[in-house]
């Protein structure tokens, strides 16, 4: 049944975005509109049931590079929030077992992948991890007081 919600949530966000471009004065494609174009990723629904975390991906085609942030939906898709945004691209996000927090892969200031923790309402990400290499796959502990990594 989960998996039902997370695959429901990506479609309403692909619908949304397609939604807005569909919506415009018609025109061929043109090679440039590719640049346009932004991915959701990941869908993690919070343990409320009231939210939706999610990555969207999108392209800056003068530096030719692509920059993944992580963002907030409400369930009805009313309010969307972004909570990164940095050049790094962050990736996985994970809600901790009780919704206050969010944890996500990011590589920053040029280090390797690691976990950060971001309070779900605001603020500045936490580095909670140091381990050589990069992390790729974490997951919460059932009370919330550790990752697994």
């Amino acid at each position: 049944m989960n998996q039902l919600k997370t695959l429901l949530v990506i479609f309403l966000l692909s619908y949304t975005q397609f939604n807005a471009y569909s919506q415009s004065e018609k025109r061929n494609l043109v090679p440039g509109d590719i640049f346009k174009l932004k991915s959701t990723n990941d869908a993690q629904i919070s343990p409320d049931g009231k939210w939706v975390a999610y990555t969207l991906t999108t392209t800056d085609s003068a530096k030719d590079k692509r920059n993944t942030d992580i963002w907030m939906s409400a369930w009805d898709g009313d309010d969307k929030i972004q909570l990164t945004n940095s050049p790094d691209g962050e990736s996985n996000p994970r809600w901790s077992p009780d919704g206050k927090y969010l944890s996500f892969t990011t590589s920053r200031n040029g280090g390797t992948n690691q976990v950060y923790l971001l309070n779900r309402l605001g603020g500045e990400a936490i580095k909670l991890t140091d381990v050589k290499g990069d992390l790729n796959d974490y997951s919460w502990s059932p009370d919330g007081k550790k990752n697994y990594y």
